[in-house]
């Protein structure tokens, strides 16, 4: 069930690659970046988010789905990123129009991934001893 999970997971991770593909190609192709950067914090909160997954995202959903520690530590990083982020924008960010159930429910799946990949049963399936 361990191994079932985590390979949700890195299904999950490699997903958020490819869609994040077609939003930043929007954002590139419309002028979006500099407007958003321009936004303040949130948005290169956003950005570095939109970075981490484009660049880290592929080599965490394929090491995961491999097993590998490697996979695991890099997705949990970014799972915990994706966590902090949410729970940001909820908090302190809150804008106009914000579907805020969404909210809730993608820092509930993220933090769910975060605890899960870093407790012990995800690490022993990943050929780490337990701690």
């Amino acid at each position: 069930m361990v191994r079932f999970a985590l390979r949700i997971i890195a299904g999950l991770t490699a997903f958020a690659v490819v869609m994040t593909v077609p939003v930043v190609l929007r954002f590139t192709t419309n002028g979006g970046i500099a407007a958003l950067l321009g936004t303040g914090v949130f948005g290169l909160l956003t950005v570095l988010g939109w970075l981490l997954t484009l660049l880290v995202g592929p080599f965490a959903a394929v090491q995961l789905w491999r097993l590998r520690p490697s996979g695991r530590r890099v997705t949990a990083f970014l799972a915990a990123y994706t966590t902090i982020y949410y729970a940001a924008g909820l908090v302190f960010f809150p804008g106009p129009g914000a579907k805020v159930a969404v909210v809730v429910f993608m820092l509930a799946i993220s933090a769910a991934a975060s605890v899960f990949l870093l407790s012990g049963r995800a690490r022993v399936q990943c050929g780490e001893a337990a701690r």
